[in-house]
């Protein structure tokens, strides 16, 4: 990979805040942490945790059939995740990213349009999950990822940790705040549909820049990069491996941070204590990637990660057990460990193991298979308990499938595409 691109991104200096970043760098880096903040994650599947129990109380539905809208989001996105990703590595992630905003704000207002036909509420979720594709964490990684070689892992996991952190804090509790004020799901959804719209496109437009290797290559279909093709990477073993354990626990945590309220209240657990536990949850999601990529910067491989998984799995285990608020709160900090790390290294892993050569395309099968496990863990969660009354019996099934990850992951080898030593 030609490297002056990826240096004039980040001056010598330190290894992860350097004096000497350029004003476009920067505002890169802040771009990217608000796109974070307004991705689909934040904005519609963490507003449906909180919107559940009103929208099923409306319809007159079972948790489950309106829980079916997570999995129908998760759908939209497992379809469209690979075609973003090859969009984003023949156009340039800063044009997806662009287009897919305006989109996803589109989607996110006309989800307070919902009526009581589940085949028309359905496809508005799905839309909003398609269009949630485009501005997501995958392409803002890419883009990430093109820009820094040596703080790779930090910036992922700083835009990502951050923006996402603080948007499944924010929006969450706008959304409890526009119910107890007595205005409704509908209006809550208007609402974080304006704020994706009016902030979100102009920021993005403004600050988002390709990384200097596309603008100094050519035009965006004929950049170079170092890697391996999607055809090769398909037929690694390796890839499927990481795709048995990361996307499968990473789609776990995303289904039991939408799931926690549901789980809390019906223990009898006050909505603004159940409520905290989610936000506990995404702050110390927003502190555990920027840590993690910190380390996977100084690391060969992703062994670090193994006692991260674990927390997790402890976190759920005493979700169903804790009975008092500091509990509660350990257990909302143990599951956001847990998640912060899924997510942190997924692309950064396709990176490292892969290369950047077609990282669009590769991240866009992962994330499908994210969502995928995101789609049934849900089914699967509302399911168990609409059959017998309790989520216990399937919270257990998720804390087996994190030890399972939090195992397997000490299997793997050194990365084959290894930091470079640019400064970037």
């Amino acid at each position: 990979m030609p490297s002056e691109g990826i240096a004039a991104a980040y001056d010598a200096g330190s290894a992860h805040v350097s004096q000497r970043m350029s004003p476009k760098a920067a505002g890169v880096i802040f771009a990217a942490t608000y796109g974070a903040f307004l991705s689909i994650t934040p904005t519609v599947v963490a507003l449906l945790g909180i919107f559940l129990k009103p929208i099923a109380t409306e319809f007159g539905w079972p948790r489950s059939e309106v829980a079916g809208a997570i999995s129908v989001v998760a759908l939209g996105n497992a379809i469209a995740y690979p075609f973003a990703g090859r969009l984003a590595d023949r156009i340039g992630p800063r044009r997806t990213i662009l287009m897919g905003n305006a989109l996803l704000g589109i989607s996110i207002l006309c989800l307070s349009l919902a009526r009581k036909e589940p085949v028309s509420f359905y496809l508005l979720f799905l839309f909003a999950g398609a269009a949630g594709s485009m501005p997501s964490t995958m392409v803002i990684s890419k883009l990430i990822a093109e820009w820094f070689d040596r703080t790779r892992g930090f910036w992922m996991g700083f835009c990502g940790g951050i923006g996402n952190g603080l948007g499944a804090t924010a929006f969450p509790a706008l959304a409890a705040a526009v119910l107890e004020a007595g205005y409704g799901w509908r209006t809550g959804f208007l609402t974080v549909g304006s704020i994706v719209l009016l902030t979100g496109f102009p920021i993005l437009f403004f600050l988002l820049r390709e990384a200097p290797i596309r603008s100094r290559t050519g035009p965006a279909d004929s950049v170079v990069l170092e890697g391996m093709t999607f055809r090769q990477v398909m037929r690694s073993p390796m890839f499927w491996w990481i795709f048995s354990i990361v996307p499968l626990g990473a789609g776990c945590m995303t289904s039991m941070f939408t799931t926690i309220v549901p789980i809390l209240t019906d223990r009898g657990i006050p909505l603004e204590n159940a409520t905290m536990v989610v936000v506990t949850f995404a702050l110390t999601t927003l502190v555990v990637e920027p840590v993690v990529g910190f380390l996977t910067d100084r690391t060969s491989s992703p062994k670090l990660a193994a006692p991260l998984f674990f927390s997790a799995a402890c976190g759920l285990w005493l979700l169903l057990h804790a009975h008092n608020e500091p509990l509660l709160i350990l257990s909302g900090m143990l599951m956001g460990v847990g998640a912060g790390v899924e997510y942190c290294i997924l692309t950064y892993l396709l990176s490292r193991y892969f290369g950047l050569k077609e990282l669009g395309a590769i991240s866009g099968i992962a994330y499908s298979g994210t969502l995928v496990f995101g789609a049934i863990a849900p089914l699967f969660l509302h399911g168990v308990f609409d059959m017998s009354g309790s989520y216990d019996a399937a919270v257990y099934t998720i804390v087996g499938i994190l030890i399972y990850s939090s195992v397997a992951i000490l299997t793997f080898g050194k990365y084959r595409y290894a930091i470079h030593g640019r400064a970037g």
